[in-house]
Parts: C-alpha cells; structure tokens; sequence
C-alpha cells in the first residue's frame, strides 16, 4: 500500500534544507515515512549535498596548498574542474622537482597565462645556471691555473668541495679540514671554526713547510651552495723583506727604535695629536756607561743598556715611543693631557729603577733625564728634543754637584 505524507509540510522542509544546504550546512534529510515521489526527492537532495561537501572540503585542501590528497570519486562531476586543477598541479609539482634536480627542459602547455609564466621562469633559471655554470668553470680553470693554495669549504659542515692543484699538498686525500693533522690545513680549520661572516685576511706561518702563507676568507656560492674561500698564497719572500725592514727599524741590543726610525714616529705622534692633549719628550742618559765598559767590558754595558730599556718598557704605555737615540742616550714621548701625568711616569720609572737595583746589584742602573713638553705647533721635535736634552744635562750637573757635596 502506498505511503501518504503531507507533502506541502515536506516541501516546505525541503525548502528550509536547501537554505542550510546554501549556507554550507551539509544536510541530510530522513526519508522514513515519506511517498514514493517525496523520498525520491530528499535521496537526490541527500546525494547533492554529500556532493557538494566533497567539493567544498576538497576546493578548501587545495586552497591551503595541500595537493597529496585524494580526488572526490569519479562520480562526483560537480568536482571535475577541480580534479583536472589538482591534476594540473599534482604535474606542476612533479616538474618543479625535475628541475631542482637540473633538468631545464620542463614547459607547461596547458593553465594558460600560467603556464606561460612558469616557462618563462624556467627558461630565466636555466640562463642564469648556464651563466653560472660558465662562470664557475672560468674560476675553475682560474683557480687551477693559480700557484697559491684555494679551497672551498661547505659552510654549514666543512666538507671540502673544491681543492685547485695548489692544495694538493694541503688536502692530499681528506674530504674534511678536520681529517688528520697538517700545519696549514689545521689553521684553516681554525679560521673556518671561527668565521663569522666577514671576509677577513690574516697571515700564518707553517713551520711544516717554513713557509708563510697569507690567508683571504671569504663567503661565495658554488653550484649553487654557501661556501668559503680559503685562498693561501706564499708570502714567504715578502715576509723575510718586512722582517729586514723591521730589522733595520730597531735597535738589535734594546728593542727599541732606532734614532732615524724613531724620530719620524714621533712626529706623527705630534700631526696626530688629539685636541686638549700635549706631547711630551723625555731625554734619558745612562750615567757610568763609560766606567762599566772600561772597567767591566763591553758585555757588562751591554747589560746595563738591557736593563734600563726594559726599565723603560715595563714604564711607558705600548702606545708610547720608546728610541735608543745611540750609545747611553735614549729618548721617550707620550701624549698626556695633564701635567701630572708627566711626574705620575718618571716617578713610577725611578720605582721601576729601584726595584730592579734591588733585585740585581751586579750593575746598577743609574740616569740622568730632562723633559720638553710640546705645546702647541709652532716648536718642531728636533728642537723639542734639543730643548729636554738640555734639561737632562743640567741635572745631570745637579746630580754630580751633590755627590761631590
């Protein structure tokens, strides 16, 4: 027997579902108890609405970027545009992959505007590789036709990527810095251990190979990867010329400069000289050298002259410049902005003096000094040092008076 149901009351349901349905309320609508023509009805509304929430939860995964999803079935046509997009895209992913493995051949003949942009794109990549590559095969045949040492470092785990003919020696067979003990490729390490990001140039000496080597760092990409240049180039010759010219700067016995060094130091101590400060030159005279050589020999004035440069060393700043002017005379000037500051150092010097004639009596360390202090730039150094060498000798005069008192 045929099911009677109000159908005006069930339609004016269905009306009120299909709002839902509109709005994005998924329905599902109970067909018990309806006729034939009414459950008809509800099961194709139920049908477009699980319909139409595939499509909504599929179009909602696709939008968020995720395309490793499956497809609505086959029989949901209302989803076909947007399983031929997520075909699309699930080929477009593929692609993209191939060519961050390198391959440049990838186009797209389909998506339209779209398509034409991403070849355009590929086509721009694959110019910019071939110039690169090009590039980086110029600076390999540069690199090996190099005499210095170059290696290139991965910045994020020190795997040696490239080693020009150069470094052959250096690497021999390693793959890493850290792959066995080598004076230079050791100090390479260090400097990779300790790299922050900005190129830096230092220089080292390989008591392995006696040689010095100066050291360019620097951050570079190669085939496509952050790495650092080492480039090692032998300076050994260069070294041993700044070591004579050093050399010839200093007095061999003292350490400190020599007269015709020194001089042109202080006088770009004066030019440099901050504003509110004054230069002071003190002129120092070794008293009984002449005494001690006569009497004790050469070696024993030798050793008093040691001494009191170290006296003088322990005294004044590194900043300061210290020249032995020749034979017992030597000279000291410093920038000071109080004149208190000149007293505070001559009275630590003379403690300095008298703790080391305490310690060692064997030859005692006795100076005469007079000071000039510069004031302003009409004085030149050498009548600055003419000036507090004068002043030197008059207490040295005042000094052999009361002894003889």
């Amino acid at each position: 027997m045929e099911k009677k149901c109000d159908c005006k009351k069930e339609m004016e349901r269905l009306s009120a579902a299909l709002k839902r349905l509109l709005a994005a309320d998924f329905i599902y609508l109970e067909t018990e108890g309806l006729c034939e023509q009414c459950a008809e009805i509800f099961l194709q509304i139920n049908k477009l609405s699980a319909m139409l929430k595939e499509v909504f939860e599929f179009s909602r995964q696709l939008s968020q970027g995720k395309i490793s999803i499956p497809a609505p079935p086959r029989s949901n046509f209302l989803a076909a545009g947007l399983k031929i997009i997520h075909s699309q895209l699930l080929h477009i992913s593929w692609q993209a992959e191939q060519i961050t493995s390198g391959d440049y051949s990838q186009r797209i003949d389909f998506m339209g505007d779209f398509g034409s942009t991403f070849n355009w794109a590929v086509e721009n990549i694959q110019k910019r590789h071939d110039e690169s590559t090009a590039n980086q095969a110029m600076l390999l045949g540069l690199f090996n036709s190099l005499h210095s040492v170059i290696i290139l470092v991965d910045a994020e785990d020190g795997r040696i990527v490239f080693k020009n003919k150069g470094a052959e020696a250096v690497c021999e067979n390693c793959r890493r810095l850290d792959d066995g003990q080598n004076g230079l490729r050791s100090h390479i390490n260090k400097l990779y251990k300790e790299f922050s990001e900005v190129n830096d140039t230092s220089v080292y000496f390989d008591n392995t190979l006696n040689k010095w080597f100066k050291i360019v760092m620097a951050k570079i990409t190669w085939m496509d990867k952050n790495v650092i240049l080492f480039s090692c180039v032998d300076v050994t010759e260069e070294q041993k010329e700044l070591e004579k010219i050093k050399e010839s700067s200093f007095d061999a016995l003292t350490g400190l400069y020599l007269r015709n060094q020194g001089i042109p130091k202080v006088e770009d101590m004066f030019r440099e000289i901050a504003p509110g400060c004054s230069l002071c030159i003190v002129f120092f005279d070794l008293d009984g050298l002449k005494s001690i050589n006569d009497t004790c020999g050469h070696a024993a004035g030798d050793i008093l002259i040691k001494k009191f440069s170290d006296i003088l060393k322990k005294t004044f700043r590194s900043q300061d410049i210290l020249i032995r002017m020749g034979g017992d005379e030597f000279v000291a000037a410093f920038v000071y902005r109080e004149e208190k500051t000149i007293n505070d150092i001559l009275r630590r010097l003379a403690n300095n003096a008298e703790k080391q004639n305490a310690e060692d009596d064997f030859v005692q360390v006795e100076y005469s000094q007079g000071y000039s202090a510069v004031v302003g730039k009409d004085i030149t150094i050498a009548a600055a040092i003419e000036a507090a060498d004068a002043a030197m000798y008059e207490h040295k005069k005042a000094r052999k008076a009361e002894k003889l008192n």
